[in-house]
């Protein structure tokens, strides 16, 4: 086995040693690479590689927006029962909005009159849906009071 096939591979040895001409040896590697299987399995993988590369690209914002989301949210200084609340209320929504929720009254009233509204309607005891609804109206209250919007403004700014 001569060192050539070593690094290329047995593929091109045959039609080096043959001793064709050069043109003869370029028209049988263009008729082995320009087969429809090569091709498409070569446009196959170039869209797989897109799709990985754009997928992992939204992964990586989604978690960099929600990892700001939890620094506020600590900073919010919420009990373990609310933060909870909060963080699976946001996580069902657009993962733009997590920053927006805490910025915003009137965005944080729209996520949380859906979620309530789903909440009402899914099935369960009556307490859990009024204590639900309880600790939503106390995250608004300490959520939008005017120091802490200026505080996170501030925060988001620097």
């Amino acid at each position: 086995m001569s060192i050539f096939s070593t690094l290329v591979g047995s593929h091109f040895e045959p039609l080096i040693v043959s001793g064709q001409p050069t043109a003869s040896i370029i028209e049988n590697m263009s008729s082995q690479w320009l087969e429809p299987t090569s091709i498409f399995s070569a446009v196959g993988g170039i869209i797989l590689l897109l799709f990985i590369c754009s997928f992992s690209f939204y992964i990586y914002q989604r978690r960099k927006i929600y990892r700001k989301f939890i620094d506020q949210l600590q900073f919010l200084g919420l009990d373990p029962k609310e933060e909870l609340t909060l963080k699976y209320m946001v996580k069902r929504y657009p993962y733009k909005k997590a920053l927006q929720v805490l910025d915003s009254t009137r965005i944080f009233d729209d996520m949380a009159s859906q979620e309530m509204i789903r909440i009402i309607r899914s099935e369960g005891s009556i307490e859990d849906k009024e204590d639900f609804v309880d600790t939503v109206y106390k995250i608004r209250t300490t959520a939008h009071t005017s120091n802490f919007t200026q505080d996170i403004r501030e925060e988001t700014i620097s």
